[in-house]
């Protein structure tokens, strides 16, 4: 089978993406492991997170959606999964009946404060080392990334 020919600009954009892929596979297979202990999936903590650092009224579904940038279908499965658990909490909402908020039960809260400060420990081993410079460099070029990806699809970045 003969090779195809791309062109330097296709590998350039192939390579970025691919180590994109690559890095958040890895630091996601690091820290998947902290999260089954506590019987939860990295969608879940996601899930947790928001509502953690959410006001203490809660969060829509949609915003949850928006924010971790994910189906309004998926977040309905998730906020399910993490119900059942007794994790989260539906409320109505208090000035719009048709609309649904997400908080944290108190088991959710303990759950949350019992990983978050493993997880920043495990996030500060795998990433915490070097140039501090770096790391803010790093993080405001995949930011950036990641709204003119958005842009480019009409959606807007939370």
């Amino acid at each position: 089978m003969a090779r195809r020919s791309v062109d330097n600009q296709a590998r350039s954009v192939i390579r970025l993406f691919r180590a994109i892929l690559r890095a958040g596979m890895s630091i996601g297979c690091e820290v998947r492991p902290l999260f089954a202990q506590h019987d939860l999936t990295p969608p879940q903590w996601d899930v947790l997170c928001a509502l953690a650092q959410a006001d203490p009224g809660g969060m829509m579904l949609s915003e949850i959606s928006q924010q971790l940038l994910v189906t309004g279908g998926n977040i309905t499965g998730l906020v399910d999964r993490l119900e059942e658990a007794g994790l989260v909490k539906r409320l109505p909402h208090p000035q719009d009946r048709r609309v649904v908020l997400a908080v944290l039960t108190e088991r959710g809260e303990e759950v949350y404060g019992q990983v978050f400060p493993e997880y920043c420990t495990r996030l500060k081993e795998l990433l915490g080392g070097g140039n501090p410079q770096r790391r803010a460099g790093l993080t405001e070029a995949l930011e950036q990334l990641t709204a003119e990806v958005m842009a480019a699809r009409g959606r807007q970045f939370p």
